[in-house]
């Protein structure tokens, strides 16, 4: 199962990652990110990174085994 994040600028829908947990190494991945090009340059990356590191440190129970 994979977590999306979307950021939103004055509604308009400006950059996305995915999070996901991956059995193999036992912890999550940030699988993809990206920003529309209208939108780079004013670090909504750095944004929606925090926000996905946030994310998986609150969804990773304790000591961070995977989901559920």
């Amino acid at each position: 199962m994979s977590r999306h994040l979307v950021l939103y600028v004055d509604g308009v829908p400006t950059g996305t990652y995915r999070v996901f947990w991956d059995d193999q190494q036992q912890s999550y991945v940030i699988g993809r990110g990206a920003v529309r090009k209208a939108f780079k340059g004013n670090h909504y990356g750095t944004v929606l990174l925090k926000e996905a590191e946030k994310d998986w440190g609150q969804n990773a129970g304790t000591g961070g085994t995977g989901p559920g």
